[in-house]
Parts: structure tokens; C-alpha cells; sequence
């Protein structure tokens, strides 16, 4: 009796250790990518600059100017921590009551007129654009580029400079601010991620725990191998939102401005200026180091239980010259849609979609799931 359960006991242990080496299992409900579930699409410049992120101050005539631009494709993700540093470099000069103005009205504007209105100033933000609830892109009407970023909480196509002091400290305070944010803040949760093509080698940032091993299967037991992580999800469609109408509550002034040149930033009356212009301040600030990418987006509609990320790469059939594309395809859900990311395009700034390329990108949803299901 004795030996006989000694023996169940390590067949047990030798299945469980078997079975965490290969990964724990996961069932996860399919992503409908059909024709009928796409329901709009949206494109955004990301606005890389090379030598890092402008977080610094400038006087020019009359005026003091606090940059806090050139995050790539990680502005959502570093807002918080850029955005405190800045304006620390205020609170380093001034400590009296100070009428100040912001230029931009996405996760950078909003979230720096907070910070300075907290602060007893009066604040004015001038933007072209303003955050809309619900957007779907039209020709000829795009908005803020935040509204159109992902949300998951990922530095990504992101240069921050030599100082990587400074950028650790950054990327620790944002991820700790939406850490908290997600137990009570409408708009912030924390999501699952699962990674088809976690490249052997990569690291996730030291605020992430370290991927774990699963298998998942989309409901017809064929398992595929995965890695697994979870971190915070922004959805901009109501966070952002969230703070454009909170913002507006407390009394910040909000005003129509379009920025064509240096000259309109120092038309203003406000002595102290906060540009979060993004890809903007090429043109206002003649800054040569920006340069764009751009990234097109195709949405499906919102699917009960697909409240999770997916990722993994694809290859496309060739092209005309007979190249075959590796290219990487993420879903991610949000409160309105569910997101299909897959292009990145350097050196294009034409905001506008290109039928073929989210044609490509609904053939590259079906190709991730080709050999899973």
C-alpha cells in the first residue's frame, strides 16, 4: 500500500512538473474577423525623434518653454512620468499662482494642465483637436493622436535619449501611476497578454513580471505554445475622454488654436508655455530631429470575452517581386472595438488610411490564427 503511494504520488509530481515545463493550458474564446465584424479603421503618426524625447526648457523672447515631445510610439505609456518631470522643472522656478498656457490635447496637454491646475495656476490649453468619444476615422477629419494609440502599457518605438537614469525613473513613476489607477479608475485595467512570438532573449520591462509558459486553444483542442504577462491597459476612448471632460469641470479653459509657426506660440499672452504638440512641434519649433511613423489601424466590433491582447507574427504571401513579409499582428479590445494594429511606416505623414494595406491587415488576423484553430 505504502509503495503504491509512493509511486501515485510521483507519477502525480512528475505530470505537474511536466505540465508547468510545457506550459499551463489556456482556453480563450476566437476573435471573429470576418467581413461583417469590421466596422471602421483609424491611422496616427507616431512622432520618433532622434536623440530621445524633448524634456527640457527653452527661452525664447518674452516666453518660457517647456517641451515635453518626441515619444515614438510610447507617449501613452511614459505620459505620467514625462509630464511630472516637466513640470518639475517648472515648480523648480516658480512658486507663486502663474497664468499658463498648454499647447496639445492629448495624454501629454491633458494630463500636464491637470498637474498645473492641482497646482492653484490658471491654465488654458490651445489645441487644433480635441479628444471625441466613439471615433472612427473619415477621410479628411482625423483627430489627436492619442486617441488613436493602443493603450497597453509597452515602451515601444521609443528613444529617450542618453540620460537612462532619467528615462528608468520615467517609465517606473508611469507604470506605478497606472498601476494604482487601474483598481479605481474608470478606463484603466490591468489585461492578459499572450504572445505567439516572444523571441528568445527578449526582456520585458523590470516593472512586468516575467512571462510564464501557456498553451492556448480557441475552443477545438489544438493547443499552440504562448507567453503570457499581464500589464495596464488604457482605453483612450474613456480615460482620455475621461480627463478632456474632468478638465473642463475644474476650470481649465480650453480654446481653438491652430500652431502654423513659431510666431503663433509667441502671440500668446501667457508667459510660461507647455508644448505637447507631438509631431506638431516639427513645423512650430522647426525641429529637424522629429520624424514620423506611421500606423494604420482597422477596428472589429466588441466581442463578449476577447478581454485580452494578442500578438504574433505573420507571414504574408509575396509581393509582386516575390518577397514574402514577416510582419507582426496584434488585437487588442477596448470599451467601443476591438483593435487590429500591424503596420509601421517611417517617414510617412500623410494621415490618411490606405485601403490595401487594412485589406492586408484583415488577411494577416486570419493568417495568426491559420495553424491555431
Amino acid at each position: 500500500m505504502l509503495y503504491k503511494k509512493i509511486t501515485s504520488f510521483l507519477l502525480l509530481s512528475f505530470f505537474l512538473s511536466l505540465r508547468t515545463a510545457i506550459g499551463m493550458e489556456v482556453s480563450l474564446p476566437l476573435l471573429d474577423y470576418s467581413d461583417e465584424a469590421v466596422t471602421g479603421e483609424n491611422v496616427g503618426i507616431r512622432p520618433c525623434r532622434k536623440g530621445g524625447a524633448r524634456l527640457e526648457k527653452q527661452s525664447m523672447e518674452d516666453k518660457a518653454i517647456f517641451h515635453n515631445y518626441g515619444h515614438g510610439g510610447s507617449g501613452v505609456t511614459l505620459a505620467p512620468g514625462c509630464t511630472e518631470h516637466v513640470v518639475s522643472l517648472f515648480d523648480a522656478e516658480e512658486h507663486e499662482s502663474q497664468r499658463v498656457s498648454v499647447l496639445g490635447a492629448g495624454y501629454m496637454g491633458l494630463m500636464t494642465a491637470h498637474q498645473l491646475a492641482e497646482k492653484g495656476h490658471n491654465v488654458t490649453v490651445y489645441a487644433d483637436q480635441f479628444p471625441r468619444r466613439d471615433y472612427f476615422y473619415k477621410h479628411g477629419f482625423p483627430c489627436i493622436t492619442s486617441l488613436v494609440a493602443g493603450g497597453l502599457w509597452l515602451p515601444f518605438k521609443s528613444d529617450m535619449g542618453k540620460d537612462t537614469e532619467l528615462f528608468s525613473r520615467i517609465q517606473r513613476s508611469s507604470f506605478n501611476f497606472y498601476k494604482h489607477a487601474a483598481s479605481d479608475t474608470s478606463g484603466v485595467s490591468m489585461r492578459n497578454v499572450y504572445s505567439f512570438s516572444f523571441s528568445e532573449g527578449r526582456v520585458l520591462p523590470p516593472e512586468l513580471d516575467p512571462p510564464v509558459d501557456v498553451r492556448v486553444k480557441f475552443g477545438n483542442g489544438r493547443y499552440t505554445p504562448a507567453k503570457k504577462w499581464s500589464t495596464p491597459y488604457i482605453d483612450g476612448n474613456v480615460y482620455l475622454n475621461g480627463l478632456f471632460e474632468t478638465a473642463k469641470n475644474d476650470g481649465i479653459t480650453f480654446e481653438h488654436k491652430v500652431f502654423s509657426g513659431i510666431d503663433d506660440v509667441l502671440g500668446l499672452s501667457e508667459t510660461y508655455v507647455f508644448n505637447c504638440l507631438g509631431y506638431g512641434s516639427k513645423t512650430v519649433f522647426s525641429d529637424t530631429e522629429l520624424y514620423p511613423v506611421r500606423g494604420q489601424l482597422l477596428y472589429l466590433r466588441p466581442q463578449p470575452g476577447i478581454d485580452f491582447f494578442l500578438s504574433g507574427l505573420v507571414k504574408e504571401d509575396p509581393d509582386k517581386e516575390g518577397l514574402v513579409k514577416e510582419r507582426l499582428v496584434t488585437t487588442f479590445p477596448s470599451s467601443d472595438k476591438i483593435t487590429v494594429w500591424g503596420t509601421s511606416e517611417p517617414d510617412v505623414e500623410e494621415c490618411s488610411t490606405n485601403p490595401e494595406d487594412l485589406d492586408q491587415l484583415l488577411k494577416n488576423v486570419g493568417l495568426l490564427f491559420k495553424d491555431k484553430i
